[in-house]
């Protein structure tokens, strides 16, 4: 039996691909050095070589740190007591009112392609839009 015609649990190459040995050369002694700098200034603490070898390969474990939790109460009845409503119940804003041109300057409306619409101000755009559509 040939080896094409088997299946591929009989197969000796390795499936994945293994993550590769970090080289601790300058540069990842450089990224060491300012990650640390960071964490300093943002006062989290430092990570030693070997943890932060694991940091990179996302390995490292960090212990989370639990806090109580606060809990704040809130009495709804004082609060409502304490600022009355000041509308009558319908609607939480007056209407805006509506917004109507009702100038001179724009005579109309032309199209210049397709549905393009636009403005047309005075006799000179409107000879242009209308050459610009026939050529």
């Amino acid at each position: 039996m040939t080896m094409h015609l088997l299946g591929p649990q009989y197969n000796n190459t390795a499936a994945r691909k293994r993550k590769s040995a970090v080289k601790l050369n300058g540069k990842f002694l450089d990224e060491f050095k300012e990650y640390n700098k960071h964490m300093r200034r943002i006062g989290a603490g430092e990570l030693s070589l070997s943890d932060y070898v694991l940091y990179r390969q996302g390995k490292l474990k960090t212990p989370t740190k639990k806090g109580k939790t606060l809990s704040m109460q809130y009495d709804v009845s004082d609060h409502r007591s304490r600022y009355p409503s000041s509308g009558d119940g319908i609607g939480v804003m007056a209407k805006k009112p509506e917004q109507v041109y009702t100038g001179t300057y724009v005579k109309g409306i032309g199209t210049l392609h397709k549905s393009n619409s636009v403005p047309i101000t005075n006799d000179e755009d409107a000879i242009a839009i209308a050459r610009m559509r026939r050529s």
